[in-house]
C-alpha cells in the first residue's frame, strides 16, 4: 500500500465519526434520489409492458347508439390501425351485506373471448360461456374489496331491470389500472367496480343488438392524431357521439401519469437539497484537514510528492466519503423502493409490478453525488495542491481576535467572559460559522418542508369535505330528468334537505387554449356543494356567466370579463357563448359552475337535471340506500364519508409515507451538521480549552464555551431555516398543483415548534457527545503540541 493510502486510512479512521455523519447525510439523499427514481423507472417499465401486451388503445369515444357497420368507415380513416366497438353502461349495484349502494361499469366481452384491444388480463377463474347471460369477469380491486371468491352472485340493475350476476374470474384491465367512477376524482374499490360481460347478453339487456356506444382505435405511428380525432368526430356526431379524446386524456392514464410527474420531481429536487448540505460538511472538514496538515503537506512536497499527488489524496479523501455515501445510500433506498412499489401496487392495478432498480439509477446517483461533492471540495483541495512547501513549513499564522460587535458598541463588558469569547470565535471564522448556520437552517427547512405538507394535507381535507362538500351523499341519473324526479328524490325518507344539479360536458375554448371539462348547474345560493373563494367564503351563483376553477382559469388564460366558447358534447351538440364573471378556489377537480335556471335556458331545455345533492338522517341511512338502489333511473350514488376515506387511504396516506422519510433524513442532517461542527470546533480549539482548564477554568465552563458557539448558530439558524424551509414548502406545492389535486401551502404552528424541538434535541445529542469527549481530553498532551 502507498504511503500516502496508509495516511488516508489514518485520517479516515482519526475523524470516524465525522466521516460517518457526513456519510448519512449523503446516504439520506442518496435514498430518496434512488426512491424516486426506481419507482419511477418501475411505474413507467410496468406500464409500458402492460400497455403493449395487452393492447391498450390510443383513442376513445363514446356515443348514444351508433350501429357496427360504421366501424369499417371509422377503419378506414388515414391513420388508424384498428377500430372496436362495444358496449358499456354504468349500473347500480345490491351488494349482499352491504348496506351502501355501489356502482358498476359494465363493459361488453366478445364470447367466445379471442384477443382485442384492451384486453382483460384474467387473473383467476374463466371466461364466461357463450350461452350463460349471467356470467361476468369483476375487477381485482372491486373482489378483494369485499373479499368475494368466484361464484359469488351481485344484484345489478341494468336498464332498469333487476339481474343476478355470477362472478367467474377476476380480471385486470390497462384502462382500469385506476378505477374511478365517472364524475369522481377518487377510487373507491368497495363501492365501484369493473364488470365484463358476455357482448350477447349485454346487447340483449340494453336493447344496444347490432350497434355500438363506446369506440377504441389503435393507430399508426404515421398518424396524426389531431386529425383523426377531428374525422372520429365527424363519423360518430349523427349518432350522438361525444368528444373524441387521446390516450392522454384517458382517465387511468391520466392519474398514473400525474403521479409520474410527481415521483420525477421529487427525484431531482429534495436529493438536491441534501446533496448540497453534505457538500458544505465535507468543505468544513477538508478545510479543516488542510489547516491541521500545513506541514505534513510540506514535508511531502519536500520528499517530491507533486501538486497532483497531494490533490489527488485528498480527493480520495472526498471519495472515500462519497462512496460509503452511496453504499449505505442505495442499499437503504433500494429497500424503501422496493416497499414502495409494493404500495403502489395497492393503488395501481397491474397483473404484476416489478422494482427495478436499474444501473442508470445506480451510476447516477454516485455521479451526481460525486460531482457536488467535487464542486464543493474543489477550492480547499486546489488551496493544498497551491500551498509552497516554505511557506507550509511554518505554522499557520495566529488568528487576530478583536473586540466582538457587542463589545465594539459598549455593552461587551456587560456579558459574562465566556460569552464574550464565543462571540470573537465566532467573528473570528465568519465563513465557517455561516456555512454551519447554513446547513442547520437547511436541515430545519427539510423538516419545515416535511411537517408543512402533511399540515397542507390536512388542510385540503378539511376544506374539501367540509366547507365545499358538506353534502352527505351526491345521487347521479342515467339520463337527465325532469323537475319531478328531483322532488321524487327530495321525498324520500331520511332525506333533510336536497339541492338539484345539472351537469353538461362541454370543451371550453378561448383563442388557442381548450379544455374538456363539464358545466354544473346549480341553485344562486346552494348550501351542500358550494364554490368558495380563496377565504373559504362561500360565493353566490350569479344569475348569469360562468364561474371557472382559478387554476382552470389560468390555464386558458381567461380572466373575468372575457367570453368563452362553450362546445357542448352531449344532445345536438350546440356550440354556445357565455362570459365568465367570476373565479372559485377548489382543490379537487376544475368545476365551472352556473346558475342551474340559467343553464337549462342556454341549453334550451326546461328545467332539467342530472343529479342531487343530499343531506340525510343518518338514522334513516339504510332505509334510504335501499331506496336509491332500486331506483331504475338512478345510475350512482357517491357517499361523501367514503371520499374522505378514499383520499386518505390512496392520495394521503402516499404523501405521509413519503414526507415520512423525508422527516426521518432531515432529522440525520440536523445531528449530522450539528456534530460537525461540534466537532471541528472541539478540533481546533482543544488547546485554547486545555489552557483555560490549567488556568483554573472548570468543566463546565469550558464546556459553556464550546458548546455555547453551537447553541448561538443554531438558535440563529432554526428562524432562518423557517424562512427556507415555506420557501421550499411553496416551491415543492406549486410542482405537485395538477387538474387532479391542488395543495395549498399551509403550515400550522405546532410545525414550527415540533421542528425547533427536534433541531434542539439534534444538538443537545450532539452537544453531549462532544461534552463526553470534552471531559476526557489529555491536557499534557495537548499543551505539549506544536503552535
Amino acid at each position: 500500500m502507498k504511503p500516502l493510502d496508509r495516511k488516508l486510512f489514518r485520517d479516515i479512521w482519526k475523524l470516524k465519526g465525522q466521516v460517518l455523519a457526513i456519510a448519512l447525510v449523503l446516504a439520506a439523499g442518496i435514498a430518496m434520489f434512488v426512491l424516486s427514481n426506481s419507482n419511477y423507472d418501475s411505474l413507467v417499465v410496468t406500464r409500458a409492458n402492460y400497455y403493449r401486451g395487452n393492447r391498450f388503445a390510443d383513442v376513445f369515444a363514446n356515443c348514444k347508439r351508433a350501429p357496427l357497420s360504421l366501424l369499417e368507415k371509422i377503419e378506414s380513416i388515414e391513420g388508424v390501425a384498428w377500430a372496436q366497438g362495444r358496449i358499456i353502461q354504468e349500473v347500480t349495484l345490491d351488494v349482499a351485506g352491504m348496506k351502501d349502494p355501489a356502482t358498476a361499469r359494465m363493459v361488453s366481452l366478445k364470447i367466445p373471448y379471442r384477443p382485442g384491444l384492451n384486453d382483460p388480463y384474467l387473473r383467476a377463474g374463466r371466461f364466461p360461456e357463450p350461452e350463460a347471460t349471467n356470467e361476468v369477469l369483476a375487477n381485482e380491486a372491486f373482489m378483494l374489496a369485499h373479499g368475494f371468491s368466484l361464484g359469488q352472485q351481485v344484484k345489478a340493475v341494468i336498464n332498469g331491470r333487476s339481474q343476478t350476476l355470477t362472478i367467474v374470474g377476476q380480471a385486470l384491465s390497462p384502462e382500469f389500472i385506476y378505477a374511478i367512477k365517472p364524475g369522481s376524482m377518487l377510487p373507491d374499490n368497495l363501492r365501484y367496480g369493473i364488470f365484463w360481460m358476455n357482448e350477447r347478453a349485454l346487447e340483449a339487456s340494453m336493447n344496444m343488438e347490432g350497434a355500438f356506444n363506446e369506440v377504441s382505435l389503435r393507430l399508426t405511428r404515421e398518424a396524426l392524431l389531431p386529425e383523426v380525432l377531428d374525422r372520429l368526430d365527424t363519423l360518430l356526431k349523427p349518432y350522438g357521439g361525444l368528444h373524441a379524446h387521446g390516450r392522454k386524456d384517458q382517465t387511468s392514464h391520466w392519474f398514473l401519469e400525474n403521479e409520474l410527474m410527481q415521483l420525477r420531481s421529487m427525484g431531482f429536487f429534495i436529493p438536491l437539497v441534501f446533496f448540497l448540505v453534505a457538500v458544505f460538511l465535507l468543505n468544513l472538514v477538508v478545510a479543516r484537514q488542510i489547516r491541521a496538515q500545513r506541514e505534513q503537506i510540506a514535508v511531502l512536497k519536500a520528499f517530491g510528492y507533486s501538486d497532483g499527488a497531494i490533490g489527488l489524496h485528498y480527493m480520495k479523501f472526498v471519495m472515500t466519503i462519497v462512496a460509503l455515501g452511496n453504499l449505505l445510500g442505495i442499499g437503504f433506498g433500494a429497500y424503501l423502493g422496493s416497499g414502495m412499489v409494493a404500495m403502489y401496487a395497492e393503488f395501481f392495478k397491474f397483473p404484476e409490478l416489478t422494482y427495478i432498480l436499474s444501473s442508470r439509477i445506480i451510476i447516477g446517483a454516485f455521479f451526481f453525488s460525486s460531482l457536488t461533492a467535487l464542486i464543493g471540495t474543489w477550492s480547499m483541495m486546489r488551496r493544498a495542491m497551491r500551498l509552497p512547501p516554505a511557506e507550509a513549513m511554518r505554522p499557520e499564522p495566529p488568528a487576530t481576535y478583536r473586540p466582538s460587535i457587542a463589545e465594539r458598541l459598549g455593552f461587551g463588558h456587560l456579558l459574562p467572559i465566556q460569552v464574550q469569547m464565543i462571540l470573537r470565535h465566532l467573528e473570528r471564522s465568519p465563513l465557517r460559522t455561516l456555512l454551519s448556520g447554513l446547513g442547520i437552517a437547511m436541515a430545519t427547512g427539510l423538516l419545515v418542508l416535511g411537517r408543512g405538507n402533511i399540515d397542507s394535507i390536512n388542510y385540503l381535507i378539511r376544506a374539501q369535505f367540509q366547507f365545499i362538500q358538506r353534502q352527505d351523499v351526491t345521487v347521479t341519473f342515467y339520463e337527465p330528468q325532469t323537475q319531478r324526479s328531483f322532488n321524487e328524490i327530495h321525498g324520500l325518507p331520511g332525506v333533510i334537505h336536497a339541492e338539484p344539479t345539472r351537469s353538461v360536458a362541454v370543451k371550453l375554448v378561448l383563442a388557442n387554449h381548450e379544455k374538456r371539462t363539464a358545466v354544473i348547474g346549480m341553485p344562486n345560493m346552494p348550501l351542500l356543494q358550494r364554490p368558495l373563494d380563496s377565504n373559504l367564503k362561500p360565493i353566490p351563483i350569479p344569475n348569469d356567466g360562468l364561474m371557472i376553477d382559478r387554476f382552470l382559469a389560468k390555464k386558458l388564460g381567461v380572466v373575468p370579463g372575457q367570453t368563452l366558447t362553450l362546445e357542448v358534447l352531449e344532445g345536438e351538440r350546440p356550440t354556445l357563448q357565455a362570459q365568465v364573471v367570476g373565479l372559485v378556489d377548489e382543490y379537487l377537480g376544475t368545476n365551472v359552475y352556473m346558475n342551474l335556471a340559467s343553464l337549462n335556458r342556454l341549453l334550451q331545455e326546461d328545467r332539467v337535471i342530472t343529479g342531487a345533492y343530499m343531506s340525510i338522517d343518518a338514522r334513516s341511512r339504510d332505509p334510504l340506500f335501499d331506496r336509491l338502489k332500486n331506483t331504475p333511473k338512478v345510475a350512482g350514488i357517491t357517499i361523501t364519508d367514503a371520499a374522505v376515506n378514499s383520499f386518505k387511504d390512496t392520495v394521503a396516506k402516499n404523501i405521509f409515507i413519503m414526507n415520512f422519510f423525508n422527516i426521518l433524513f432531515s432529522g440525520i442532517i440536523a445531528f449530522g451538521v450539528v456534530f460537525n461542527s461540534a466537532q471541528m470546533s472541539l478540533n481546533e480549539r482543544s488547546r485554547d480549552l486545555a489552557t483555560l482548564r490549567v488556568l483554573g477554568f472548570t468543566r463546565a465552563e469550558i464546556s459553556a464555551i464550546l458548546l455555547g458557539e453551537l447553541a448561538i448558530i443554531t438558535l440563529v439558524a432554526i428562524p432562518v431555516g423557517f424562512v427556507l424551509g415555506t420557501g421550499l414548502g411553496q416551491a415543492a406545492m406549486a410542482g405537485m398543483q395538477s387538474e387532479q389535486f391542488r395543495f395549498p401551502y399551509v403550515i400550522q404552528p405546532a410545525t414550527f415548534g415540533l421542528t425547533t424541538l427536534t433541531v434542539c434535541l439534534s444538538a443537545l445529542i450532539s452537544g453531549l457527545m462532544v461534552r463526553r469527549k470534552l471531559d476526557r481530553l489529555d491536557l499534557m498532551a495537548v499543551l505539549k503540541t506544536r503552535e
